[in-house]
């Protein structure tokens, strides 16, 4: 055979061969000599990476909505079944939140993947790296607008907390409901609002494009038509017509997340999502306490006015969507020009090469 000329019969029958393996070229030899081997980099794909912010953030949380259902129990054990107190106070949940703390501490461990600075609960350093991403200065108005979907975001959780604290005691004093009333109008409200996500996800934003802001204004409005007329209401029947007034009030939760990501890096979303959930968790703290105080002392007198305050930072949302529309359009505004500048000289540099083509 000639130097140039290969035998393929005898190339076909080693590969036929199931125990054949080609040898390695040189090159290849070397690099696996010099490279590290990746069956010790698998393990690091599978543990577990923790912002110590978010950490934090998610201990409280849990930990005061165990407590609110704490609450619950007992007030259910005492005053709806007649139970003794001492009785309804038997149970091992503060051991049970102990130990899952201790275990989280212990059991799940930090991965060194971020090479700017070590991801461990005791680095001091993290914390301040969040904050000083969430606040530092940012190109055009997006760091104002970050600002106001902070605002937002604080908002919902004030909120969400407060009608989950007081909604129960609420309904039970107004309308005289039991337990199973309440349930039920919990499942039908749940329904709804899951009805009206979709509504706002394929028909909003999907049929009719409209932008975030437009749709978190309209998602305030609903809310503030909903929460009026329940201070209105005095009949069940009518109570169960507002969740159909309401029916997109949920909106803000589903369009201020693509808002802030439209602002911020991908890279920066884990920081600035753990000082946001820190300060959920604060506002959560600070608002509970607040609101119980409001609704012991006016529910003798005028029982809806917990409902007051919500009804003041859904308009505050209202006016935060509307600034950072108007902040997004004015930026529009400043980059389209070049854009078509840019555009028009490209079409009037083409137009020519075209028309000779055509000749």
């Amino acid at each position: 055979m000639n130097e140039g000329t290969v035998d393929i019969q005898s190339e076909l029958e080693k590969l036929r061969r199931p125990s054949y393996r080609p040898p390695p070229d040189n090159e290849e030899i070397k690099e696996t000599k010099t490279a590290p081997s990746q069956e010790t980099d698998d393990p690091q794909k599978y543990r577990l990476i923790l912002e110590p912010a978010l950490v934090g953030a998610m201990i409280a949380i849990n930990l005061g909505q165990t407590s609110l259902q704490n609450f619950y129990l007992q007030t259910a054990c005492t005053v709806d079944l007649g139970v003794d107190l001492e009785v309804c106070l038997k149970g091992d949940m503060e051991t049970f939140q102990v130990s899952s703390l201790i275990y989280v501490i212990v059991a799940v461990k930090d991965v060194n993947v971020n090479r700017d600075n070590k991801v461990s609960v005791c680095n001091w350093k993290l914390p301040f790296n969040a904050v000083y991403c969430l606040v530092k200065p940012r190109e055009g108005r997006k760091r104002t607008i970050i600002f106001l979907m902070l605002v937002v975001t604080l908002g919902d959780r004030m909120l969400l907390s407060a009608e989950v604290l007081i909604a129960y005691m609420y309904y039970r004093y107004k309308f005289h409901w039991t337990d199973v009333m309440f349930g039920s109008y919990l499942a039908y409200k749940n329904i709804v609002s899951f009805i009206g996500t979709l509504l706002i996800l394929s028909i909003l934003k999907r049929r009719l494009r409209l932008s975030d802001e437009t749709v978190g204004m309209l998602s305030c409005a609903s809310y503030i038509l909903a929460t009026s007329g329940l201070i209105a209401a005095t009949m069940t029947w009518c109570v169960f017509m507002l969740p159909l007034v309401g029916i997109i009030a949920q909106g803000s939760q589903v369009v201020q997340r693509p808002l802030l990501n439209k602002q911020i890096l991908p890279t920066e979303q884990g920081k600035i999502y753990s000082v946001m959930g820190s300060l959920e968790s604060a506002m959560q703290t600070m608002s509970s306490p607040l609101y119980s105080l409001l609704y012991t002392k006016t529910v003798a007198t005028m029982p809806d006015a917990w409902l007051l305050p919500g009804i003041g930072l859904a308009f505050i949302q209202l006016f935060s969507y509307l600034i950072s529309r108007k902040l997004r359009q004015s930026q529009d505004l400043k980059t389209n020009p070049t854009d078509l500048a840019e555009t028009g000289k490209n079409t009037e540099a083409k137009i020519p090469l075209r028309t000779k083509e055509v000749k």
